[in-house]
């Protein structure tokens, strides 16, 4: 039952284990996906001839779906959380492993509801928190909110029990650290051993507050900033976000804040970009260089 599920869920690999619960033949083999897909964009780009890598790409691809996944799903008995993996074990249906098959696209569209379904599943059955580490974290908000599931990525980003963000932060921290719970709720310490408390990896979330709360996305075929896609998220919760990037091209900014009945949304866009705004309202408006200004009601945005 979902409880039972839950307890190993929430075991994951165990206290204070080093590796996670995920296949890391599935995670390498996801990565070796990306990595290909990344060299083939970057090599058209360059106007490469990359036939060759976008055969290796897609064999990847074909043998992951082959050998990790049955039905659109990742392969993977629950009950195998919390136990050593052997390493034949093709073990998959975590938070990370679903993560990363959404958001590198090793999924077929047809696939994307019922995938994007079991990630809040697992999350709801984990205390309604992440159970991702160095590897799944920086694409487990993206993951949500890609798919139609915003209200859930705003959820953890807000959460303040461990794992979150802002457990850290409840607990002083003022650099990111290196594992969820270095400093636990009983004040004592992860590890002696291998403990950072100036660690990047965590600070991954800011690639998601740029790109989903304030919306800035590089448009395909926008190299340089040349062209973006603009489509923010608003939080009431969260009342107002501002950021700014020093392109190559000059200063873009995106920012919005909620003004009684309505969120306004004030938008620097370089010169010489192309940029296509999506509001929460459904309006979409492509512009260029300079300053543009909206208004949406609150009652027309949902997250």
């Amino acid at each position: 039952g979902g409880t039972h599920y839950g307890d190993w869920l929430a075991h994951d690999s165990g206290e204070d284990s080093y590796e996670g619960a995920t296949s890391a033949d599935l995670i390498a083999s996801a990565f070796f996906y990306h990595s290909a897909d990344l060299l083939v964009r970057a090599g058209k780009v360059l106007g490469k001839d990359m036939s060759e890598y976008e055969t290796l790409r897609d064999n990847v691809r074909r043998r992951f779906r082959e050998f990790f996944m049955k039905d659109g799903m990742p392969i993977g008995d629950p009950a195998n959380l919390g136990k050593p993996l052997a390493p034949e074990d093709r073990h998959g249906m975590t938070q990370t492993a679903i993560t990363l098959i959404l958001h590198f696209g090793l999924c077929e569209e047809s696939e994307r509801e019922a995938l994007t379904d079991r990630l809040v599943e697992l999350i709801e059955l984990f205390g309604g928190r992440m159970s991702t580490g160095f590897l799944g974290t920086p694409y487990i908000l993206h993951a949500l909110s890609d798919n139609g599931r915003n209200d859930v990525a705003y959820k953890l980003f807000f959460n303040e029990c461990n794992p979150s963000w802002l457990y850290s932060v409840n607990k002083g921290a003022t650099t990111m650290w290196e594992h969820w719970n270095s400093i636990k709720d009983d004040g004592s310490f992860w590890s002696d051993s291998m403990n950072s408390f100036n660690h990047y990896a965590y600070g991954c979330v800011g690639d998601w507050m740029y790109g989903k709360i304030c919306g800035v996305q590089i448009a395909e075929g926008g190299e340089g900033y040349s062209k973006l896609n603009i489509a923010p998220h608003p939080c009431a919760r969260l009342g107002f976000a501002r950021c700014s990037i020093d392109t190559v091209r000059g200063l873009l900014e995106s920012a919005w804040y909620y003004s009684g009945e309505n969120v306004k949304f004030e938008f620097t866009i370089p010169e010489g970009t192309e940029a296509c705004i999506t509001l929460p309202d459904g309006r979409r408006e492509s512009v260029t260089g300079g300053s543009h200004c909206y208004t949406v009601a609150v009652s027309d945005i949902t997250l």
